[in-house]
């Protein structure tokens, strides 16, 4: 438990809070049923929580795990497949994203030219190819998607998601790398191959 009134004077004084928190037991590891019980009877025993609930509780937990059977965790994470052929399924929506944004006159950013982001695009798709990250661009952008067409709010993109003129076009951004100078290295690059993180927050 955390000390309120301590808390707030240490934070005044400048000095650390981590040696502000107390703990009223000193039994906080795992335990077996009668290490359970003897908790119980001497912290927890009250009109409410009572012998019988107790022993209900306990009840329920061991039918719990006894009906857990045994299982292999895979260590590769798995990204659903939404796309038949997702190569050409993000080549689609890339050009339609840099399309629009032609359209609307944010793309070429003041200062830079048509050119210079077909040619980053190009660079990013293969990057992602070689990553075999393309599941995990189409799977982001396809919940992103969602949330923007039913008013959930989504975060503009923070971190090194927003160094990826992909991100920008597919809309899971709202920032182009090119015009702010930032390098797509910064999120992925094919000497690191490794699953992708978007903070969308």
């Amino acid at each position: 438990m955390l000390n309120l009134d301590r808390l707030k004077k240490t934070l005044k004084s400048g000095k650390s809070p981590d040696a502000l928190w107390e703990f009223d037991v000193d039994d906080l590891w795992l335990k077996d049923a009668e290490a359970m019980y003897r908790s119980w009877y001497e912290y927890h025993r009250s009109d409410v929580f009572t012998e019988a609930v107790f022993i209900e509780a306990m009840e329920n937990v061991a039918r719990v795990i006894d009906s857990i059977g045994s299982y292999d965790l895979e260590a590769q994470p798995k990204v659903p497949k939404i796309f038949d052929d997702e190569w050409q399924a993000i080549k689609d929506f890339v050009a339609d994203g840099l399309q629009r944004k032609v359209k609307k006159g944010v793309i070429p950013a003041r200062g830079h030219t048509l050119e210079e982001y077909i040619e980053r695009i190009k660079m990013e798709l293969e990057v992602f190819k070689l990553t075999r990250t393309l599941d995990y661009m189409l799977c982001c952008y396809d919940f992103v998607k969602w949330a923007k067409d039913n008013d959930v709010e989504v975060g503009a993109g923070r971190g090194s998601v927003g160094s990826c003129l992909i991100a920008y076009l597919l809309g899971i951004t709202e920032i182009d790398p090119i015009r702010w100078g930032l390098f797509l290295e910064r999120f992925i690059n094919k000497s690191r191959i490794a699953k992708l993180d978007f903070s969308l927050g």
